[in-house]
């Protein structure tokens, strides 16, 4: 039930709250990320909706969804036929 508050990093976070539960900033950005830290704790509204959207969004990137979803991927690109 606690929202994430993170930098936008190449890989992993913007997948996940893409989905809600949690506020981005820009990666390296130490005051946008204070902003948003703010932001979501000056806000009793947004951090309910943040709190309440969190542990579905989590629940959805288990580990085992995410072991299961990344054998797919996997298992498909092996089953594809050579390009040459």
């Amino acid at each position: 039930g606690a929202p994430v508050v993170s930098y936008d990093v190449r890989y992993g976070i913007r997948d996940v709250l893409g989905a809600g539960g949690g506020v981005l900033a820009p990666s390296g950005d130490v005051d946008a990320l204070a902003a948003a830290l703010r932001g979501v704790l000056a806000d009793p509204a947004l951090l309910a909706r943040l709190s309440a959207e969190a542990p579905e969004v989590a629940a959805a990137w288990s580990p085992e969804k995410s072991l299961s979803a990344l054998t797919a991927v996997i298992d498909a690109a092996v089953r594809r036929p050579p390009r040459r």
